[in-house]
């Protein structure tokens, strides 16, 4: 199981619903759904929040109320993205002044219920092209890192090299 995996999960049914749309979330995409749902409030579900600020608001509870880091932020609003929690960013007027964020969907747009589960619509979307989308280097199996890297196990006493395509000085030719 992936810790992209652990951020999210499927939740069993209470007398036939859901018991609460935030028990899908675990860790920071927890904190940071709590908190665009908080500031959603506001103005009809828009939340124009930079990720510095959702950042600073949300706490890891278990160390002393240490904030997440800005990239474990931004990740998370990614993955928000591509399960339809949020929309893409757009742009809205606000009394007069354009603001720049998103729109927190509710909870029956990115969830189903079926056989006494509650789960993630675009979950199979999104679990197939987590690696694409979250930009993880990390791949389960060697093949694929070696694909990926260039790297080919060819040589005579099996050990590595790195597929090289760039010209030399001369400019005669690749050097492989």
């Amino acid at each position: 199981m992936s810790a992209t995996s652990r951020l999210f999960s499927a939740v069993w049914h209470k007398n036939g619903e859901c018991p609460c749309d935030r028990y899908h979330f675990h860790g920071a995409a927890r904190e940071v759904y709590s908190y665009l749902k908080l500031l959603a409030q506001r103005h009809g579900g828009f939340v124009f929040a930079s990720v510095g600020n959702i950042t600073e608001h949300t706490k890891k509870w278990n160390r002393n109320r240490v904030p997440f880091s800005e990239s474990h932020c931004k990740r998370v609003l990614r993955m928000f993205r591509r399960l339809g929690v949020i929309s893409d960013r757009h742009v809205c007027l606000i009394k007069g002044r354009t603001y720049n964020g998103w729109q927190v969907l509710t909870h029956d747009r990115w969830a189903e219920s079926y056989g006494g589960m509650c789960e993630f619509k675009e979950w199979d979307k999104f679990e197939s092209t987590r690696k694409q989308i979250m930009g993880n280097a990390k791949c389960e199996s060697n093949h694929e890192n070696e694909l990926q890297n260039g790297i080919h196990n060819d040589t005579e006493n099996g050990t590595r090299k790195r597929q090289n395509d760039t010209q030399n000085d001369t400019g005669l030719g690749t050097v492989s």
